[in-house]
C-alpha cells in the first residue's frame, strides 16, 4: 500500500506496480492500494479508504465483498477504526483518509496480515511483504544490530521496532495515523478490554459458548478457503480445528510429523483423530536435508524470530500442499495460548482476588495441585508469592544465554514491554499471564513461511475466539484438575475420549538434538566465526565451551542453539543486501 503525501505521481505508482508485479486496485488523490487479488479489496463507505484482506461481519460466516453503512449514524462518537474492530473481524489491513487529511492504517488484532511501515521520499509505504519494498527500491536494507540483540534477549516479545533500519511494524490491533511527516500510534484493540470483571458464567455455559464461537469462526474461514490442508498432532488444539472443519462440511487432507525418537512420534494420536472423522492422514518424517544452515526461516521478515529446525516443518507443509492440491493450510497454532494452558498458581490468586477465602478457592487450589503435580502447600506458597508481587510491573522473561557481557550490561534493569502490557496493574495475575501467552503466539506468527503458495489460517487466534477466551476466568481453565478445561468440555461430544484425556505432548526436541549431533562441526564453525560473534552480540567463549560438551543437548540449550543459528543465517543474508 502506498500513501502519497500531497500526491504521488501516477508514473511513480505505475513503476512500483510494474516492479512489484501488483495491480493498482484503487487510487485516490492521496492513497493508492496495490495487490495481487482485486477481490481482496473492499471499499470503505463514506470515506476514501479500503480494507485489504478477508473481512467478516460479527456473527456471520460469509466474507464481505462490499461494506454496509460503517458509520452507524452521524451522532456516533466511534472512529472508523473502532467501528471496524467492534463490528467486524478477519485477517486484514485497512487504510483510509479522514476529513482532516490524515491517513489511517489499521492492522487487525489477530495479526494475520503483516504490516511493515516506512516513510520514503515524503510518502508513507505500508507493505505485507518486506522484500517487495526492497525490490521496488523503496528500502535499502541495513541491519540494526541493537534491535537484533534486543530480540535475542527479550525473546518472543513482539515490537514495533524491526531489525531493519528505517522500517517499523504496525502492531496487531494498532492504528497508525499520519499527516505530512508526523506519525502517531493508537492502540485501538487491547486484550485488557475483554477481561470481564463481572461474576462469570458457569464452566458449562462458557464451554457451550466457546464451542459455538470456535465452530462459527472456523466455518467462516472454511467458506473462504476450500480444499484445506490440516496439520494434525493428535493434541487438543489441532483436533478442535479438525472437528470444526468437519462440522462446517469440509474434508481436510491431514498430515502429521514424526521424529525418530518415540517422544516425537504422535502418529498414534493423530490417527485416532483422523479415523474418528474419516479423514486421510499422511505421516511424514522430519528430514535433515530440509534444514539449511545458510537459510533462515525468518528470511522474509525484518526480525530474526525463528528457529532453524522449523525449516523441516515448513518443507513438509509445502510438499503436502502441492501433493494434495490444497488451497489453504489450517493449523491449531495458538490453542495452548488462547485457551490458557497454565502450570502456575495464578488461577488461585485470581479467584482469591475476586471472592476472597471461599470453598471455590479451595477447589481451585486442588485443581492447580492436580494439574501441576505440586502439593497443596507448594501451590499455596507459590500463590502467596504471586499475590505479594502483584503490584510490581511485569518483567518480561528475558533469555541471557550465550549473549555477550556488553549486551547484558546495556540491558540490565531495562524493562521490555508491549502496548498490550501497559496500564494493566488492575488486571489479575492470571489474566496477565494469559495475555503474555497471546504475545508469544503472535510473535511466532510473524515468521510465517513466505515460500508457501497458499494462505496459512490460524483460526484459534481469530478475534472472536481471542475476545471470548479473555473473558473466561482463569480458574475455569483448570477446573477438575484438567488443563484447558473449558476447551476440552466444549468439544467433549466431538472428540475421542483418549484425545480429550491426553495430558502429555510430544514435539521436535529429538530432531533438534539430531541436527546438532549430525552437524556439530558446521554449527560450531558457523556460530563461533559468525557475524553475531563479530558484532559482540554473542559470547564466543561460552558458546565454544557449550558446543564442545554434552551440555549442548540439554532441553534448555538445544532450542536456544536453533534460535541462534537462525538469527545468524538471517543476519548474514541481510548483511549481504546492505
Amino acid at each position: 500500500m502506498v500513501q502519497p503525501n500531497g500526491g504521488l505521481a501516477v508514473e511513480d505508482i505505475d513503476e512500483i506496480s510494474r516492479k512489484a508485479a501488483l495491480e493498482v486496485i484503487a487510487r485516490t488523490d492521496r492513497l493508492a492500494i496495490l495487490a495481487n487479488d482485486r477481490e481482496a479489496c473492499v471499499p470503505l463507505p463514506h470515506c476514501d479508504g479500503f480494507v485489504l484482506g478477508t473481512l467478516f461481519r460479527q456473527g456471520t460466516q460469509s466474507p464481505l465483498t462490499r461494506m454496509p453503512d460503517l458509520m452507524g449514524g452521524e451522532g456516533s462518537s466511534y472512529s472508523v477504526g473502532e467501528r471496524l474492530l467492534k463490528g467486524y473481524w478477519g485477517g486484514y489491513i485497512a487504510a483510509w483518509l479522514d476529513g482532516q487529511g490524515e491517513v489511517h492504517i489499521l492492522r487487525d488484532p489477530s495479526g494475520a496480515v503483516s504490516a511493515y511501515f516506512r516513510q520514503n521520499k515524503g510518502s508513507i509505504m505500508v507493505s505485507s511483504d518486506l522484500k517487495l519494498l526492497v525490490k521496488c527500491g523503496l528500502l535499502k536494507p541495513s541491519v540494526d544490530w541493537h534491535v537484533v540483540a534486543d530480540m535475542l534477549f527479550a525473546h518472543q516479545l513482539g515490537s514495533s521496532a524491526t531489525a531493519i533500519c528505517g522500517l517499523e511494524q504496525i502492531m496487531p490491533g494498532s492504528e497508525t495515523v499520519t499527516i505530512g511527516a508526523a506519525v502517531r500510534k493508537l492502540q485501538l484493540w487491547s486484550p485488557q478490554s475483554f477481561v470481564d470483571s463481572c461474576d462469570p458464567a458457569s464452566s458449562e455455559e462458557n464451554a457451550r459458548e466457546l464451542e459455538s464461537v470456535v465452530k462459527s469462526t472456523i466455518a467462516a474461514w472454511s467458506s473462504v478457503h476450500s480444499q484445506p490442508l490440516l496439520g494434525v498432532s493428535g493434541g487438543l488444539d489441532s483436533s478442535i480445528v479438525a472437528a470444526s472443519l468437519v462440522a462446517a462440511g469440509s474434508r481436510p487432507k491431514c498430515f502429521t510429523l514424526i521424529t525418530d525418537d518415540p517422544g516425537g512420534n504422535e502418529s498414534e494420536y493423530a490417527r485416532l483423530v483422523t479415523d474418528h472423522f474419516r479423514l486421510d492422514l499422511d505421516t511424514c518424517e522430519y528430514r535433515l536435508a530440509d534444514v539449511d544452515l545458510d537459510r533462515s526461516v525468518a528470511l522474509d521478515v525484518p526480525v530474526p524470530s525463528g528457529k532453524i529446525h522449523e525449516a523441516a516443518y515448513n518443507a513438509v507443509v509445502r510438499r503436502s500442499a502441492q501433493a494434495t492440491g490444497a488451497r489453504a493450510f489450517f493449523t491449531g497454532v495458538g490453542g495452548d495460548n488462547v485457551f490458557y494452558l497454565t502450570h502456575s498458581a495464578r488461577p488461585v490468586v485470581d479467584r482469591y482476588m475476586r471472592y476472597g477465602l471461599s470453598n471455590g478457592l479451595l477447589q481451585t487450589l486442588r485443581d492447580v495441585s492436580r494439574v501441576t503435580g505440586a502439593s497443596y502447600g507448594q501451590v499455596t506458597m507459590e500463590a502467596l508469592r504471586v499475590y505479594r508481587a502483584r503490584s510490581r510491573r511485569w518483567m518480561w522473561r528475558t533469555v541471557p544465554t550465550f549473549l555477550h557481557a556488553d549486551v547484558l550490561a546495556q540491558r540490565q534493569g531495562r524493562r521490555f514491554e508491549h502496548p498490550w502490557m501497559s496500564g494493566w496493574h488492575d488486571i489479575p495475575p492470571g489474566k496477565q499471564g494469559h495475555i503474555v501467552k497471546l504475545l508469544r503466539a503472535g510473535n511466532h506468527l510473524e515468521h510465517r513461511d513466505k515460500m508457501l503458495n497458499v494462505p496459512v489460517i490460524n483460526p484459534l487466534l481469530s478475534q472472536p475466539v481471542l475476545e471470548m477466551c479473555l473473558r473466561f476466568p482463569t480458574w475455569q481453565s483448570v477446573t477438575g484438575g484438567i488443563d484447558r478445561s473449558i476447551a476440552r468440555r466444549a468439544f467433549s461430544n466431538d472428540l475421542p475420549r483418549s484425545i480429550l484425556q491426553r495430558r502429555e505432548k510430544g514435539g521436535p526436541d529429538g530432531f533438534t538434538v539430531k541436527i546438532i549431533r549430525k552437524q556439530r562441526p558446521a554449527i560450531t564453525e558457523r556460530l563461533l566465526d559468525g557475524i553475531l560473534v563479530s558484532r559482540s552480540i554473542l559470547d564466543r567463549r561460552e558458546l565454544e565451551r557449550t558446543l564442545s560438551n554434552d551440555d549442548v543437548f540439554r532441553p534448555d540449550i538445544a532450542p536456544r542453539i536453533m534460535t541462534l543459528l537462525d538469527a545468524e543465517a538471517w543476519a548474514r543474508y541481510w548483511t549481504t543486501l546492505a
